[in-house]
């Protein structure tokens, strides 16, 4: 089952997390009366996926596409069961390289946050 991409690449195999957060965009103002107005502009959501640990060649092809700043994410929406696309951000990358045990090198299980435009 297809759960997550980047960039129309599939990596399902690699997940074991998948947290979708929607954050609520508004602009609040507060008029002579003391009465506050609130506008709603947009939501955004903040996509948090857990990577297993990789061995090197499948950690680099993943890097590839997270070394981008910008790119589109196809994700499994827990409401409607389907895959929804989104273009997002990658503000901030932070993988915790390599643990070798027993001759088989592996990066460390890590996380990724994408931030929707």
């Amino acid at each position: 089952m297809t759960y997550f991409k980047i960039n129309n690449v599939d990596f399902s195999q690699y997940v074991n997390k998948l947290n979708i957060q929607t954050n609520h965009v508004y602009k609040a103002a507060t008029n002579a009366a003391g009465n506050t107005n609130v506008r709603y502009v947009t939501s955004k959501r903040i996509i948090t996926v857990g990577i297993i640990p990789l061995t090197e060649e499948a950690n680099a092809e993943i890097m590839t596409l997270l070394n981008q700043f910008q790119m589109r994410i196809s994700f499994r929406d827990p409401n409607t069961k389907a895959l929804v696309e989104a273009n997002c951000i990658l503000p901030k990358n932070n993988v915790e390289y390599y643990t070798i045990q027993a001759d088989k090198v592996l990066t460390k299980a890590y996380t990724v946050t994408f931030e929707e435009l």
